[in-house]
């Protein structure tokens, strides 16, 4: 009792109590740290999903467009119905080049895409959904985005359509909008 009555009992007391505060404010430094390198790692996750399906998604339908591109003729698709309707099935038949197979058969060699970005790969496939909202789907392998991933994960991609005319050719003019199309031939 002495102690705490005298100059060096409040020295004493003085003492613990900043070492109380230095604790606690340093156990929030760790806290914090951990925590916002755990949400960094996530993030990082996150973008290199998003690319990577992103990527995916760019390659099918660059491959897609390859093979449309060598069916449809030179000055483009006659109004004939013959030649429509041979579009069609050529465009179906190219569809089906893409699409995944029966009952989660997995042809690799037939069915799917593979891609090799270093020691990378992964297949995909494009699926027709009749049940729900009758559109057709990319399906991949749960390897895409990360090794580690299984197939209950769950992965999605956001993507900003543009604004109609807002993208301009080298006069000015509108690339797409809404309005009457014209064709000079």
């Amino acid at each position: 009792m002495k102690y705490i009555k005298s100059q060096t009992g409040n020295t004493l007391l003085f003492a613990i109590m900043v070492l109380m505060l230095g604790s606690v404010i340093a156990l929030t430094l760790i806290g914090m740290s951990i925590n916002g390198t755990a949400r960094n790692e996530h993030r990082e996750n996150y973008n290199q999903a998003k690319k990577n399906a992103e990527s995916g998604i760019e390659h099918l339908i660059a491959s897609m467009e390859k093979d449309l591109e060598s069916k449809i003729p030179s000055p483009g698709i006659d109004t004939n119905h013959n030649k429509t309707a041979s579009f069609r099935n050529d465009f179906m038949d190219i569809l089906s080049t893409y699409s995944c197979p029966p009952n989660e058969e997995k042809d690799y060699e037939k069915y799917y895409i593979h891609n090799k970005d270093g020691s990378t790969w992964y297949a995909t496939c494009v699926q027709y959904d009749e049940k729900e909202n009758k559109e057709y789907k990319i399906k991949w392998d749960e390897g895409l985005i990360f090794p580690q991933m299984i197939k209950d994960d769950k992965v999605w991609v956001n993507t900003v359509p543009a604004k109609r005319g807002s993208i301009l050719d080298k006069d000015g003019n509108p690339l797409a909008q809404d309005g009457i199309l014209t064709l000079l031939v």
